[in-house]
């Protein structure tokens, strides 16, 4: 997986997501909480000159890091996975310090909320206790984000 960074300017994400689908490649898209820029999370295999066509578009050399290469002290940056289930946004940190929460969780940001994907419930994030469980479409398409990121098997 490879991350790029660009402004929020409108025309330059739109230009930018236009590239990537007409190269034929896969991408998630993250609005970041301060919505000064975006990030674009372009699945491999990507070959070098597509690369250079983002670089130039881009006007700068892209560092690739291979997810295998990323370790637990790493920049949240580039471990977050944005996931779009019925009109919810849950984000996924693949080094979430949250130790006293399943492995597997998503944070619900907009309503402080988490989700155990593996079991649907959901949890007050402030107080840890379980607010409801989630809807079965809703979980499958959460559950399909993360095998599809290879987090949840």
């Amino acid at each position: 997986m490879i991350i790029y960074k660009i402004d929020t300017n409108p025309s330059q994400v739109e230009e930018f997501k236009s590239l990537l689908k007409n190269e034929g490649l896969q991408f998630d898209m993250i609005i970041t909480d301060n919505q000064s820029f975006h990030k674009f999370l372009v699945q491999e295999p990507i070959s070098n000159e597509q690369k250079i066509k983002i670089e130039d578009f881009l006007g700068i050399i892209c560092i690739e890091i291979p997810s295998e290469n990323l370790s637990a002290d790493c920049s949240q940056e580039f471990l977050e996975i944005l996931i779009k289930a019925k009109g919810e946004l849950w984000f996924y940190y693949k080094n979430d310090p949250d130790t006293h929460r399943p492995k597997n969780h998503c944070h619900n940001k907009e309503d402080n909320e988490y989700i155990d994907p593996s079991t649907g419930i959901i949890y007050d994030a402030r107080t840890n206790l379980q607010k409801r469980v989630c809807d079965k479409k809703k979980l499958e398409i959460i559950r399909n984000k993360l095998r599809k990121n290879g987090t949840l098997i």
